[in-house]
């Protein structure tokens, strides 16, 4: 498992690449220096020479990976608005080696031409906010099998409207009626 997370900073170019190889770097000691000493290379040429970073990229990674191996980007929304972080990364994704998969998390969905192509082809599995949410079935259920806590329905409508289906806010509930009751 690889993970990167972003940040502002990360916006810029250069940055980005040198983070995304160090998150590869870090557990794949074998990876090839080919991508580091490219990024060095075209320091402050910025443009089209960053498309060649991450092709020796991609190509260590071939190289290096001898099992299915999963990268997670996460917190995209704060480098979606940069048009040349998301061609870089669209790039990425296009040529990736067929054992990595990659997540990509955020508050917004990606903005790429190729996010369509990647959907008729099932290459992609969105999940989105709804998804994520708790449906008042589901929170029923969550409160009688796994609380052992019965609601009304009344409650769980309630629960279902304040929470918006959240799972973690479900479980703070929880633990606040848990303690209450222990407490009486």
């Amino acid at each position: 498992l690889f993970w990167y997370s972003l940040d502002e900073a990360d916006a810029d170019q250069q940055r980005f690449l040198s983070y995304l190889i160090a998150t590869f770097e870090h557990r794949l000691p074998q990876l090839s220096d080919a991508p580091a000493v490219l990024l060095q290379e075209f320091s402050g040429a910025g443009g089209g020479a960053w498309t060649h970073v991450i092709d020796a990229l991609v190509n260590a990674l071939s190289a290096a990976l001898t099992a299915p191996a999963l990268l997670v980007i996460d917190d995209y929304q704060f480098i979606a608005d940069t048009q040349e972080i998301n061609a870089l990364v669209e790039r990425f994704l296009t040529y990736l080696p067929p054992d990595l998969h990659v997540i990509l998390t955020g508050r917004h969905v990606l903005n790429t031409p190729q996010l369509i192509t990647w959907r008729a082809k099932g290459e992609v599995l969105e999940i989105n906010r709804a998804e994520l949410a708790f449906r008042a079935d589901e929170i029923a259920a969550l409160f009688r099998d796994t609380y052992a806590m019965q609601l009304s329905p009344d409650d769980i409508v309630v629960l279902a409207d304040k929470t918006e289906g959240w799972p973690i806010a479900l479980h703070l509930v929880w633990q606040s009626l848990r303690g209450n009751t222990a407490e009486s």
